[in-house]
């Protein structure tokens, strides 16, 4: 069920689809289907 995500969350997103070399966003989605603050600690410690 999509639901409303903020235009930069759906940019974060398609950047992290890319580096992670999923063919979809819905497989990224799972991955990042978390709190935006906690994935910005994990992102800002690669």
């Amino acid at each position: 069920m999509p639901r409303y995500v903020p235009a930069q969350r759906r940019r974060d997103r398609v950047d992290i689809k890319a580096m992670l070399g999923h063919e979809s966003i819905s497989t990224t989605q799972i991955y990042t289907n978390v709190e935006q603050e906690r994935m910005e600690q994990v992102v800002g410690r690669l």
